[in-house]
């Protein structure tokens, strides 16, 4: 997928809030100490925390999102910080999204990594929530919280761009 075609559909989305997914630390096996995961567990990521998280929310919250995963800091791609998702998200209710959002994705986390009975390490702001701004001021010409700027910080474009729509659960016609 090409940075303009991501682009364009996370602009289709018409998003109001950025969002960073952050994973806690997570031992392979009992006898390790916790460690940061990498781009390479993005397959566990999306499969059973996102798809999770988008479930339990959307109970309360009707939303949607893109979110594409980075494991380098924005200021030096060399240093490794663990995986994260970036996203940019639109809800029916962004107050209502923000107050449940935070708890069903923690809930998430402690759930399915207590199922892996392994040690953890929860982050201290597990979903880092923000107003997306729309539009960047003519003297700031590039400001980082702008849509654009948002939505390609960092993108590599082998990467996959995660969506809610295949989460969604089909409703049956009464």
């Amino acid at each position: 997928m090409t940075k303009q075609r991501m682009l364009q559909q996370m602009i289709d989305l018409n998003a109001t809030l950025k969002v960073t997914f952050k994973l806690p630390l997570v031992a392979r096996k009992k006898t390790e100490a916790p460690s940061r995961l990498s781009i390479k567990d993005v397959d566990f990521v999306e499969t059973e925390i996102l798809r999770q998280f988008f479930i339990n929310t959307q109970r309360i919250v009707d939303f949607e999102f893109f979110a594409y995963p980075e494991d380098k800091a924005k200021d030096d791609e060399n240093r490794f910080v663990g995986l994260h998702y970036h996203a940019v998200v639109r809800s029916e209710n962004d107050a209502k999204f923000i107050a449940v959002a935070p708890k069903k994705y923690e809930a998430v986390l402690r759930t399915r990594f207590t199922q892996l009975q392994t040690d953890f390490v929860m982050p201290k702001e597990p979903l880092f929530i923000a107003p997306l701004s729309k539009v960047s001021n003519a003297n700031d010409f590039l400001e980082a919280d702008t849509y654009e700027q948002y939505c390609l910080k960092h993108y590599e474009p082998s990467l996959s761009l995660v969506s809610s729509a295949p989460y969604r659960i089909k409703r049956l016609a009464a």
